[in-house]
């Protein structure tokens, strides 16, 4: 990690040099600046990714702690929600609001908006379907705006309005990480379990959920994209129990989700992917 600070000292003092130039020379080390944010921007997404395959979630946090990246930020904060550590989302995600250019200020705010929506409905146990008409007008706010946090915004209205949206071509950063680790299930277990006889939750989520249900006989957890292709299916074992999925393959977007017996469907429903 000491390279990656000398590096990054190294840009803050060239930024700070560039203040004392003149106008022509400014610009040929801005030019060099953005250069090297570029190539470090590529290392340090690099590095995350190399330990997102590996599954190192401490080295995950702490190089996203370090990074002076909105994106990375935006990332962290997405980490500590899978976590229910919403204070310190909520912090992350305002505190990346300062270090955004002016360029990504708009979508900055706009995170932090979302994230409160999400925070208020896992605080209350309630799912995206049981948003209000104020929270409703601030997605579709987000959503007239091209950026990542707009296309959210789209994905959730269509999932929970049935409407359709031609979503905005984005070239993503490292909000379109998957940031669960570990793709598989981690079992089932009768703790915490929800009085309901079926419960997904939370939705939206980032590919990390769980399951209470309470099934007769054995069953199965069939997930659909839009085309109607199944991209995950998970088997239930009969009685009350709950199942925890991590699920490394599912992109953003909305689902259908279906549970079901060899002999019945028992229940349909969609579901939201936010990375």
């Amino acid at each position: 990690m000491v390279w990656f600070y000398g590096i990054n000292h190294a840009n803050h003092l060239c930024k700070s040099v560039v203040q004392t130039i003149g106008v022509s020379k400014r610009a040929k080390l801005e030019s060099k600046i953005d250069l090297i944010e570029a190539r470090l921007k590529q290392i340090n997404d690099y590095k995350i990714n190399y330990y997102i395959e590996n599954n190192d979630e401490t080295s995950v946090v702490n190089l996203l702690e370090s990074s002076d990246f909105y994106e990375d930020k935006k990332t962290l904060a997405n980490i500590y929600m899978s976590k229910s550590d919403y204070s310190t989302a909520l912090q992350i995600a305002e505190d990346a609001v300062e270090i955004a250019q002016s360029s990504q200020v708009e979508e900055a705010e706009n995170f932090v908006k979302l994230l409160n929506i999400r925070i208020d409905l896992a605080q209350n146990e309630k799912t995206i379907f049981d948003i209000n008409t104020q929270q409703e007008q601030a997605l579709r706010d987000m959503a007239s705006v091209e950026t990542p946090t707009g296309t959210e915004a789209l994905i959730i209205l269509e999932a929970v309005y049935g409407e359709e949206f031609e979503y905005p071509i984005l070239k993503f950063g490292n909000q379109a990480r998957s940031m669960s680790f570990n793709d598989n299930i981690s079992g089932i277990d009768s703790q915490n379990f929800n009085s309901g006889m079926f419960n997904i939750y939370p939705n939206p989520n980032d590919g990390k959920m769980y399951l209470d249900y309470e099934l007769e006989t054995d069953g199965i957890l069939l997930i659909y994209d839009k085309t109607g292709r199944i991209v995950s299916e998970y088997k239930l074992t009969s009685g009350k129990n709950k199942l925890s999925v991590n699920n490394l393959k599912l992109e953003s977007g909305a689902y259908t989700y279906r549970i079901a017996t060899s002999t019945e469907n028992l229940k349909e429903g969609k579901l939201v992917i936010i990375k």
